[in-house]
């Protein structure tokens, strides 16, 4: 995952990097609900004079998949839990993303 944003004129990207499970199940109604647990590291720039720019990662979140029937594409809905500590303080990031799936 990686973000990019500004303040002031000042830009900075946070990127994230993790692997872990993820859980689904298909129900009724050609939905497919699922849910994961990623750990691993984030990075921050640019270079802050207060603290190190890696730090321990996680993101926890879920979703649901409406797949048509007989068909490739379906439609995406999910949430996410980014949280990271840098300097000493915990940071607790949300995400909501919606999107297209595509079966191979």
């Amino acid at each position: 995952m990686g973000a990019y944003g500004t303040l002031s004129g000042a830009g900075s990207w946070s990127l994230f990097g993790g692997g872990g499970p993820r859980l689904r199940w298909s129900g009724p109604r050609n939905l497919q609900v699922f849910a994961h647990a990623l750990v691993g590291v984030a990075h921050l720039t640019p270079q802050s004079p207060y603290g190190t720019e890696g730090a321990f990662a996680y993101e926890l979140g879920g979703g649901v998949d409406l797949i048509q029937p007989h068909h490739r594409f379906g439609y995406r809905l999910e949430a996410d839990l980014l949280g990271t500590r840098y300097f000493s303080t915990y940071q607790y990031n949300p995400k909501v993303s919606a999107g297209i799936v595509f079966k191979f």
